[in-house]
């Protein structure tokens, strides 16, 4: 009763099933094998007849000598003889078909197997591969717990690494570790089954450059699909657009736009931890008689050089910018009014005693200077900073010129 219950069972299943003895030579190789049995699944999904099989061995049936089953059947022998299980996926060309495949042995030299018919699932698969393969874009399967699954030749384009050597690794190797916490927060994210749209993070290539990825990701299950984009020329050119936004285009100093706003930064942080910092407003002496006996170009040329010379001489985390004209301000950091004039006074030596030669004609400047600090008022207020700055620059033009004033005391 049992046994055709069993067989029932068999024969209703939608897998093909069938049962072999393995057939070996006299040095115990295996040559060939016999079908016992097979279900009606088999006859449908190979279109051979039960009674065309059954006590026939696969010689016999097929013409595995020119096929490539024969390995299969080497397979068969190696794992049947060990009496171990084993489970594959394999192309016949015989039935022009994919199947998935499981094998078990129940005793020495007998085994049975069953398998099912993927073509297509497989043909599904070529054509996501083959979407993969063409996609401009990043594509990406991973785990949730940040491991490569899947990833499209685009990858190896940007990263400089092959696929095999990114599939299955985890992509937080390769993030920049500036970029490290906030990759995590996403992952929590998309953890919560939330979609992350837009996020950029910086991955390592091959040969140590970073370059800037552009995300859209979509959690289902343990997985996240994501499609993706090297957005590192885009970056690029945002932050030379930037800068040129902040930078005075005949000296390439910052522009008083941006030295106002930076100032605001700086304000802030000395209502925080109260440090000290002064502001210089210079201004070049005498300079239109420089354009009127030299002419316009030359005044450019000057101005040019005077903003490296004095950019080249201070501090790198010091501000200089153009203020207007032929008046410059620099914002001195973590230095007091008196410091600064120490700083500055060799400036103005250096200006003082340096030929500026243009078209080989030598021309000579010196420079004024007015300097204010965040001591002077207890309220602080950048515009009032450099306010008294510019007094104090137009009172070392009364005084003669050539100089710098700090006090109010004139």
């Amino acid at each position: 009763m049992e046994d055709k219950y069993y067989r029932r069972i068999i024969e209703s299943s939608s897998f093909g099933y069938a049962d072999h003895k393995l057939i070996t030579d006299g040095e115990g190789n295996p040559v060939d094998y016999i079908f016992l049995d097979v279900n009606k699944a088999f006859e449908e999904l190979t279109g051979l007849k039960k009674e065309e099989v059954l006590g026939k061995c696969l010689s016999e049936i097929l013409p595995i000598q020119n096929s490539k089953e024969y390995p299969l059947l080497q397979q068969y022998g190696k794992l049947i003889l060990k009496e171990e299980n084993f489970k594959l996926e394999f192309f016949s060309s015989i039935f022009n078909k994919w199947y998935k495949l499981e094998a078990f042995s129940r005793e020495r030299y007998y085994f049975t197997s069953i398998f099912f018919d993927i073509t297509e699932e497989k043909n599904k698969a070529n054509k996501l591969n083959g979407f993969f393969d063409i996609n401009l874009d990043l594509l990406c399967i991973a785990s949730i717990d940040g491991r490569f699954l899947k990833l499209n030749k685009e990858w190896e384009n940007v990263l400089g690494y092959k696929l095999d050597k990114l599939v299955g690794s985890n992509f937080f190797d390769f993030i920049h570790w500036e970029d490290l916490d906030a990759t995590g927060q996403v992952l929590e994210s998309l953890h919560r089954d939330e979609k992350v749209l837009n996020f950029v993070n910086r991955y390592r290539t091959k040969d140590g450059t970073y370059r800037h990825i552009e995300w859209r990701s979509c959690p289902h299950e343990d997985l996240i699909y994501a499609s993706a984009r090297d957005i590192t020329d885009r970056i690029k050119v945002e932050e030379e657009l930037r800068e040129l936004s902040i930078r005075d285009p005949l000296t390439n100093i910052y522009n008083r736009r941006y030295i106002f706003d930076r100032l605001k930064e700086v304000e802030a942080k000395y209502r925080r931890k109260k440090e000290s910092f002064s502001v210089a407003v210079m201004d070049i002496d005498r300079f239109k008689l420089v354009n009127d006996n030299y002419g316009h170009l030359a005044g450019d040329f000057i101005l040019q050089e005077f903003s490296k010379h004095i950019f080249e001489n201070i501090r790198p985390f010091d501000l200089f910018g153009r203020f207007g004209g032929e008046e410059f301000i620099l914002v001195l950091l973590n230095c007091a009014k008196n410091d600064a004039e120490k700083r500055l006074e060799i400036l103005l030596q250096d200006i003082k005693n340096k030929d500026f030669v243009y078209h080989r004609e030598k021309i000579n400047i010196t420079l004024s200077c007015g300097i204010s600090d965040n001591e002077d008022f207890d309220d602080l207020e950048i515009d009032k900073l450099i306010d008294i700055a510019d007094r104090r620059l137009y009172k070392a033009k009364d005084l003669g010129r050539n100089r710098i004033v700090i006090e109010n005391n004139y």
